[in-house]
């Protein structure tokens, strides 16, 4: 099992960190353990409460209640039966989390990331089409362009390596946007024709 922590907390990584990188800009805690090591838990929760400490030195606070535990095992098999304790939170292994926007799951697969992301934009295109009629087409084009980049190409990156039949909702949607034909009538159709 891999953890990694991103962190920009240098004094921290001496204390909580089983393996300091200090050669990159943002500290990387990483660890590498047997699924079932007792350690990882602890060094977790250890982490956790330094971070919280440092936080509350610099008057912030790390809203635990929001917090997720997300653990993307090295195989697929291999399921984790861990928990972390803070304080008086127990911390449980989640299937997906949110992090910046992007919703990553514990395969890695962005399945969920990429059907939110292909109805917002539909959503989008939808509201587009409805006041096409009232704007100039420099004005769509600047909307579907503001579009293409907010959402489509937003942490596109992680995106890299996926199989074609994975990304193919969002190919869909750009390619709805670029084409000159009228788009959708219903913001739940899937788009086949675009707006410029």
């Amino acid at each position: 099992m891999q953890l990694t922590f991103l962190l920009s907390f240098p004094h921290l990584t001496s204390s909580s960190s089983p393996h300091q990188q200090p050669t990159k800009p943002a500290n990387s805690l990483t660890s590498s353990s047997h699924p079932d090591d007792p350690s990882v838990s602890a060094r977790i929760s250890s982490c956790l409460s330094d971070i919280s400490v440092w936080m509350k030195m610099h008057h912030l606070q790390l809203n635990l209640g929001k917090s997720e535990l997300l653990v993307i095992p090295a195989y697929p098999s291999i399921h984790q039966n861990f928990t972390v304790q803070l304080s008086s939170l127990t911390l449980m292994p989640t299937k997906m989390a949110r992090n910046l926007g992007v919703i990553l799951d514990d395969g890695l697969t962005f399945t969920d990331h990429i059907s939110a992301t292909a109805r917002t934009c539909r959503f989008i295109l939808y509201n587009i089409k409805k006041i096409r009629p009232n704007i100039t087409k420099q004005a769509t084009q600047i909307l579907v362009q503001a579009l293409v980049i907010s959402k489509l190409d937003y942490c596109n990156s992680l995106l890299s390596g996926l199989p074609a039949s994975s990304i193919k909702p969002l190919q869909m949607i750009q390619n709805a946007a670029t084409s000159p034909r009228q788009p959708m009538s219903h913001p739940s159709s899937f788009p086949s024709t675009g707006f410029l």
